[in-house]
């Protein structure tokens, strides 16, 4: 208790989990400046009397994150919120549940209309699966009848504060052109599997349209041939089976309700209206999401996706792949006109969207005369980007490994004094291997033996 009332201890995203102490003095210092910004720029001071019962939402709570220039607020929205009840509420604090909770079946209403129509996305990638599809789709395309590849040209680049600066008002525009239904069905169910050496139960949710009164009376006559996404459930485990193996799956029967208009208030309130506890004042954000969301990822896809359709139509050109991790762009083609195209676009910004280029982190393969750029040197033959590297003549896939020089091993995984550290322990490094272990890495067609 001695160190938690002389340091602040906290970890960083530079450093992974490596601990760092700052003396309580020192650390206020640091965090002023950051604090008077976002009081001006990003949230503004509100009275609790403005906090009324109409609320859906609660307060989150927010903590800042040393970085290497600076400190990083991060939100908590997986928190209960813990408020002073609202003027004429009888809500019990204790028991008012989390931001990231309320959210949860928005989250699966909007992971549905990503599923129906996957061009919402532009380029986003949410991991390796989608990466090596697209990477494996990309270099068939380009390889020659005698197995050479064309020269490439890669661009990457980063948005500056993306969760900060995308447009509220914009972003609610794409929304209400994205949900298509009048309401939307969050069907229920379980699933168990052996895993590890037992038998483990996971809770499932998958958002389809609302049930109507033909898809009722279609249900009574056929239970087992009905139409479209409200199958009877045998018939929808039978569907999730063809792709699934040994596994049970329990329906839960009770299924929730959504209606568009009530989605689409949540949705405004969340993002017009996110109201932080910073100290003990409370603020509203009045530009961008909150990142610690449920739906930031999901939410910003959708955003930067509209983006792309309308200013970076030219990336779907044959030759070209644009491949997006939340606000990290990378950009590979064959026409080094159309890099340099890519590069002095995004580089121009676009204020209608809060989209800025932090040009300090772009880096290429080539030299632009008009944009100045981090340049590769001419003998490098990996391009890094998101924690991997890329070859830059036969786009196999590694990690980057690099990134760990100078650290302590201890400091990669955290450790878990619980009643079985070992198990955990276990659990967390055998993540960790798999995620190494991915066919990308070990594709024959993507990777060659020689890299």
């Amino acid at each position: 208790m001695q160190t938690l009332s002389t340091f602040y201890v906290t970890e960083t995203s530079a450093l992974q989990h490596q601990l760092l102490y700052f003396r309580h003095d020192d650390w206020h210092k640091l965090c002023i400046p950051l604090m008077d910004k976002l009081s001006g720029e990003t949230f503004e001071r509100i009275d609790p009397s403005e906090l009324d019962a109409s609320r859906r939402l609660g307060v989150s709570h927010v903590r800042l994150l040393p970085k290497e220039t600076g400190v990083r607020p991060i939100v908590n929205l997986g928190r209960k919120a813990k408020l002073r009840p609202f003027r004429g509420s009888s809500r019990d604090e204790a028991t008012q549940p989390s931001v990231n909770q309320i959210l949860n079946a928005t989250f699966h209403i909007l992971n549905y209309e990503k599923s129906q129509k996957p061009e919402l996305l532009g380029a986003s990638v949410f991991g390796e699966n989608d990466i090596y599809r697209k990477l494996s789709t990309f270099k068939a395309g380009l390889r020659r009848p005698d197995g050479t590849m064309p020269k490439l040209y890669f661009v990457k680049l980063d948005v500056r504060a993306c969760f900060d600066s995308i447009d509220q008002g914009r972003l609610l525009e794409i929304l209400r052109d994205t949900l298509t239904q009048k309401g939307y069905m969050i069907r229920k169910f379980n699933q168990v599997q052996f895993s590890t050496g037992r038998a483990r139960r996971s809770f499932r949710k998958r958002a389809v349209p609302d049930c109507n009164v033909d898809f009722l009376y279609a249900y009574s006559q056929q239970p087992d041939h009905v139409p479209g996404d409200h199958m009877h459930f045998v018939a929808y485990a039978s569907k999730l089976a063809a792709c699934l193996r040994h596994i049970i799956f329990a329906d839960q029967v009770v299924y929730g309700f959504d209606y568009l208009e009530d989605t689409l208030d949540l949705l405004e309130e969340h993002i017009t209206d996110n109201i932080v506890r910073i100290g003990t004042d409370l603020y509203r954000q009045v530009v961008g999401i909150p990142q610690g969301s449920v739906l930031s990822t999901l939410l910003c896809a959708i955003f930067y996706g509209d983006l792309e359709s309308t200013k970076l139509e030219f990336t779907k050109n044959p030759g070209n792949l644009l491949l997006r991790f939340v606000d990290d762009y990378l950009f590979i083609t064959t026409n080094v006109k159309e890099a340099r195209k890519f590069l002095n676009i995004m580089h121009e910004g676009h204020p209608e969207y809060g989209c800025i280029i932090a040009e300090e982190k772009t880096l290429t393969n080539f030299v632009d005369a008009e944009v100045q750029t981090l340049v590769l040197a001419p003998d490098a033959e990996y391009f890094p980007w998101c924690g991997r590297v890329i070859h830059m003549n036969e786009l196999s896939v590694q990690w980057d490994y690099s990134r760990y020089n100078g650290r302590h091993v201890a400091h990669g995984l955290t450790v878990d004094y619980g009643r079985q550290p070992g198990t955990k322990f276990r659990t967390r490094f055998l993540q960790m291997a798999r995620q190494h272990c991915h066919a990308m890495y070990f594709d024959s067609s993507l990777t060659s033996l020689s890299n």
